[in-house]
């Protein structure tokens, strides 16, 4: 059907989609395209490349595709119950006759237009196709009619359409039965073919995948569409085989006779237009061009002309030879058919069916959103369309399916029933059997001002629409599409926008930075809670850590940055002045990678050894997609290369990068004392004295001396002189021993009478979330970690070590517990239970007090790495 502009308000979007405006055009037709039928012969398989042969193969395309319009949104009521009393069944189908009317004038409308352009009637072979043409159009739409209206579709009032598109290859002008036959198995063929396409999709629910089909190349080859329309509705309204820009060509269409005919069409579709900016009732359209056959023969009666002088100068078709409404099927000849030419036939009825499939999945979700139907399911509509289909096809008719603007208009006339389409489908079974022979009546003004109005439309949605909704590349894609597809043809124009889509796809997603964020372990630090001391001494040496945060997919476009900013950082001239061990290369927001991005982090490996640097891979599990590919390059702990860590999140590879270079500081330490006092960093997930290697005289090695120095010079004396001070003051005033509050140590003396010691077994749970908090405690030895629920799993978030003090917030504040902490090894704590910490703060407020204090001045340290880690993995 002709679904154009009937009666839709453009200012009424019913779909949120890419491009605003242009997303109301669907292509919903594709009809008969006739590749070249002049020059070959019986047994001979070549195709004639002269220029009017492209030409015959371009204009056909504009026999290909037509679109579909939004009609503005109207409240739908609930059909009724239908009656089963035959009087009161009559009653209530009468109230559908105005809707019927309207159906059966709609469609008489399309078959005419449709039915003469789905054969090239401008040739000899099918001068006589056009009323074939009709019959197979109302064939066709009958069929998808009843499919649809019987219940195959969640939709009551569903309107059918034609959509044929089918190249063949010349028979031969000496052999028009082989041509014809071959033709109407071809027909018949595609149409079978998108049957069981629709009905493999809906069966095995894949109606989703066309969305991922790129909008700006269907809406680019919507503009090249309504190019071919233009130049169809020239040869449809001057009756010349094929347009063309040839000089002779265009010197033809100029002569006055020609002109006439062609510009008296395009002058109607034109004032339709300007008609239409100011009236938007939806049967103006319908009503228009009804309208014009009237004026056209009070024009000739006032003028005295004859209707074989209007038929002679092309005003109106010509009177076809009587024909029954069955004689298209007398056309099917297997013995004629030309099987060999089917074949080729494939790729073009394959790339057709799948243009023909993007638009079920977005009319349908429209004309629910319309129709205010929450019961729609895209995967049972498309089965309803391959029952349709093989329906039309075993029938010998076109392809079809749903459309959303005469199918909206239809309902919003009354037609919000399955009787009101049954009712439609009886009404167009009548206009079949009446016959074609109406069409030698028929003004070829009204057929050329149908086709030019759509053609002008497809052009403006396609080219002129999308101007300010989408990006340059976008756009120029488009034009490209419409230019190729004007100069070599449909399936080329469609192909190479496919192609140029892909190499903007790649360009874009090149541009994109694959680094999300660059950090150094100066701000992205672990979760570890740490005695001040280590913490002073990474914060000297925390730029010797580097992490990249990567996103998105890494591939052949986007790596080479990631691995240019890699060599960047380890420039001899950035070296001196930043030397790294650690390059963290944290895989949480990557979303997969490809052979070659695999293989450059091969090169970044033998990059990193050569600079005895460890690549840090972190946010990857083994199992993974990306995990797998890592493993496969070797680019994974356990290939007897300490150079390689993994880790499953950023935090845990911070957390073995601080601990490698804590380590490295005793070592250093020891050198410079005799005897080390320190407390040792136990870990669980890798042993790492064996791996810790400094070259001499390096810009590391100087560096993790001075920071070692430097936190050696700077201990406090009372940190030196603790091993003559008991537990757990001793360990007290280690947590504590950079507070600056007066008489700090005066209150901790006070308060660690009042402690606990407390051996734990690993795997014992202190407390658990949501507890009320009964104790804080002193860690002294072994290893514990916070956890908390998140979607019914356990994941730990921060991991204490001695020299710490926990739980002391949730005491202090009097609030339950956040989080679950557990010792994962054999520990010994000091414990300050609730009920103590109460009776203290009636009995010494003023102790209680400066404890509270000098403890905030502790957890606020802790706080403030939280930050951090949450600013890195932003």
């Amino acid at each position: 059907m002709v679904e154009d502009d009937l009666g839709d308000d453009r200012t009424d979007e019913l779909l949120d989609d890419t491009y605003p405006h242009s997303s109301n055009i669907d292509p919903e037709r594709l009809s008969l395209l006739i590749k070249g039928y002049n020059s070959l012969l019986p047994g001979d398989d070549t195709v004639d490349d002269s220029a009017s042969a492209k030409w015959s193969r371009r204009r056909s395309i504009a026999r290909s595709i037509y679109s579909a319009h939004y009609a503005k949104e109207a409240p739908i009521e609930s059909p009724q119950e239908i009656p089963r009393d035959p009087v009161e069944f009559l009653k209530y189908s009468a109230q559908f006759l105005p809707a019927v009317a309207l159906g059966v004038i709609l469609n008489l409308l399309n078959a005419v237009s449709y039915g003469f352009i789905c054969f090239p009637t401008a040739h000899p072979i099918f001068a006589s196709f056009g009323p074939d043409g009709i019959s197979m159009y109302l064939v066709s739409c009958i069929v998808g009619q009843i499919v649809f209206s019987a219940g195959g579709s969640a939709f009551k009032g569903a309107n059918a359409g034609m959509i044929c598109d089918i190249v063949i290859r010349d028979v031969g002008e000496e052999n028009p039965k082989a041509v014809v036959a071959t033709v109407m198995v071809g027909y018949a063929a595609a149409t079978i073919f998108t049957g069981l396409t629709f009905m493999l999709l809906g069966v095995f629910k894949l109606g989703s995948l066309v969305g991922f089909f790129p909008r700006h190349i269907l809406v680019g080859c919507i503009g090249g569409v309504g190019w071919f329309l233009f130049q169809t509705a020239i040869e449809v309204s001057s009756r010349t085989p094929s347009f063309s820009f040839a000089p002779d060509i265009l010197k033809k269409y100029l002569e006055p006779s020609v002109l006439a005919l062609w510009a008296s069409s395009l002058g109607a579709a034109l004032l339709m237009r300007m008609l239409q900016k100011k009236i938007k009732h939806p049967m103006f359209v319908p009503c228009f061009f009804l309208s014009i056959p009237v004026l056209f023969y009070s024009v000739v009666f006032f003028g005295g002309w004859t209707m074989e002088e209007l038929r002679t100068s092309g005003w109106v078709f010509p009177l076809p030879e009587s024909k029954p409404f069955y004689d298209y099927w007398t056309h099917f000849d297997f013995s004629q058919t030309k099987w060999s030419t089917l074949p080729s036939l494939i790729p073009v009825i394959s790339a057709l069916t799948f243009f023909g499939i993007l638009h079920v999945p977005i009319n349908v979700p429209a004309l629910a959103v319309t129709n205010n139907q929450d019961n729609v399911d895209v995967n049972k509509e498309l089965v309803a369309h391959g029952y349709s289909n093989l329906g039309s096809g075993f029938l010998g008719s076109f392809q079809n399916y749903l459309m959303y603007s005469t199918s909206t208009l239809f309902i919003k006339c009354g037609g919000d029933s399955r009787v009101a389409g049954l009712m439609l489908a009886l009404g167009t079974t009548i206009i079949f059997l009446i016959g074609p022979t109406m069409v030698g009546y028929i003004p070829t003004m009204v057929v050329g001002g149908l086709i030019f109005h759509i053609g002008m439309e497809l052009m403006k949605e396609g080219i002129w629409d999308p101007i300010g909704h989408v990006d340059i590349l976008e756009y120029t894609t488009i034009l490209t599409i419409v230019i190729s597809m004007a100069i070599f043809g449909f399936i080329e124009g469609m192909f190479f926008g496919v192609v140029l889509a892909c190499i903007f796809f790649v360009y874009l997603c090149s541009t994109r930075r694959a680094i999300r964020a660059s950090l150094t372990g100066l701000t992205a630090k672990s979760t570890v809670r740490r005695p001040r001391l280590q913490q002073r001494f990474l914060n000297e040496v925390g730029s010797m850590i580097q992490v990249l945060r990567l996103q998105g997919f890494m591939f052949f476009g986007s790596i080479n940055g990631v691995e240019n900013n890699i060599r960047e950082i380890l420039d001899a001239r950035q070296w001196v002045m930043n030397p790294i061990r650690f390059l963290v290369l944290d895989f949480q927001l990557v979303q997969g990678l490809d052979f070659s991005a695999a293989e450059a982090f091969v090169r970044v490996k033998r990059l990193l050894k050569s600079n005895d640097v460890y690549m840090v891979v972190s946010g990857v599990s083994a199992d993974s997609d990306i995990g797998v590919a890592l493993r496969a390059f070797q680019i994974w702990g356990g290939f007897d290369d300490a150079h390689v860590q993994n880790f499953l999140d950023l935090n845990a590879a911070l957390e073995w990068c601080e601990n490698v270079l804590l380590q490295a500081d005793y070592l250093i330490r020891a050198a410079l004392l005799a005897s080390p006092n320190t407390i040792d960093i136990p870990d669980s997930r890798h042993d790492t004295r064996s791996e810790i290697s400094f070259a001499p005289a390096s810009p590391r090695q100087r560096l993790l001396k001075d920071a070692a120095r430097a936190a050696l010079d700077d201990e406090p004396t009372t940190r030196k002189s603790l091993g003559q001070v008991n537990q757990p003051l001793a360990l007290l005033l280690q947590i504590f021993q950079e507070t600056s509050f007066e008489n700090y140590e005066d209150i901790l003396r006070r308060i660690s009478a009042h402690f606990q010691r407390l051996e734990v077994r690993a795997g014992t749970v202190l407390w658990d979330q949501d507890d009320e908090p009964d104790a804080l405690y002193l860690v002294e030895q072994g290893l514990l970690h916070f956890s908390v629920e998140m979607n019914q799993h356990s994941k730990v978030i921060e991991t204490v070590i001695p020299g710490v003090m926990i739980g002391e917030m949730s005491v202090f504040t009097n609030q339950l517990r956040r989080d679950t902490l557990v010792a994962e090894i054999d520990s010994v704590l000091w414990k300050l239970d609730k009920d103590v910490y109460d009776k203290l703060s009636v009995n010494e407020a003023d102790l209680i007090l400066g404890f509270v204090k000098i403890g905030l001045g502790f957890t606020a340290q802790a706080f403030v790495t939280m930050k951090r880690l949450a600013y890195a993995l932003q």
